[in-house]
């Protein structure tokens, strides 16, 4: 079937839908560096792949990505937007209390970027706790097993931030966007999130921690696209 992107639903589609299915993906994301070869809406695009495929097999609605996040530890870089911890908490709390009006009540986030995982949380225990009848699911679909496993399989290692994992669901994504020429990086060397932003930049100049992003493939991508998505579609179908 087609994705069911709400945005571009009708209210009665809608309507109808939400006497069957109180489930909703909410995809959210970064605008951010993501090195010298990979484009700033890395963390958008990504979680977004994984909602469409989600939504074509399984037939749940997908609210429109929210595309900036809490990116203080890249703004060394040009390009970078960030918000404040406290804006995004408010924003996802508002978020989910919106669609809670309108009548969902179980929420799978694809969140595309370790920043905004915080928020989530903090928004999580409070919802779950004055809303009874919530569930949600918090995904970071780089820190799945699955993911690390097909990395060290394919390539006998895992890479962290703009590295193997993020450059190959980029290049299924739309490999356009890869400048595969410009793909380097910096072996992590205990990186740890909690740098200024001039140390991050320092400590990895091109923004990438990894040694050889440009080793991804879209074989690659494809594979680790289908296991999460098989992986989030037992997930989806627990509540269905």
């Amino acid at each position: 079937m087609e994705a069911r992107l709400l945005t571009e639903m009708t209210w009665p589609e809608v309507e109808r839908l939400l006497r069957l299915d109180d489930r909703l993906i909410l995809v959210t994301g970064s605008t951010e560096q993501h090195g010298r070869h990979l484009p700033l809406g890395t963390d958008q695009f990504i979680p977004q792949l994984l909602a469409r495929r989600l939504s074509e097999q399984a037939g749940v609605v997908v609210a429109p990505v929210l595309a900036l996040g809490m990116s203080e530890l890249h703004t060394a870089f040009p390009g970078t937007l960030t918000l404040t911890q406290e804006t995004l908490q408010t924003t996802y709390l508002e978020l989910m209390q919106s669609a809670y009006r309108q009548g969902w009540r179980k929420f799978f986030v694809l969140n595309g970027h370790g920043g905004n995982r915080k928020a989530w949380e903090w928004v999580i225990a409070l919802a779950t706790k004055i809303k009874p009848d919530v569930r949600f699911h918090l995904t970071a679909w780089w820190q799945e097993p699955e993911v690390r496993a097909l990395s060290q399989a394919e390539y006998g290692r895992t890479e962290g931030h703009a590295g193997l994992a993020e450059t190959a669901g980029v290049l299924v994504y739309d490999k356009s966007l890869v400048r595969v020429g410009a793909a380097t990086g910096t072996a992590d060397h205990g990186f740890t999130g909690d740098e200024s932003p001039a140390a991050f930049r320092a400590a990895y100049p091109s923004g990438a921690i990894g040694e050889r992003p440009g080793e991804a493939t879209v074989s690659f991508g494809e594979r680790m696209i289908e296991r999460l998505v098989a992986k989030y579609l037992h997930l989806l179908d627990e509540w269905g």
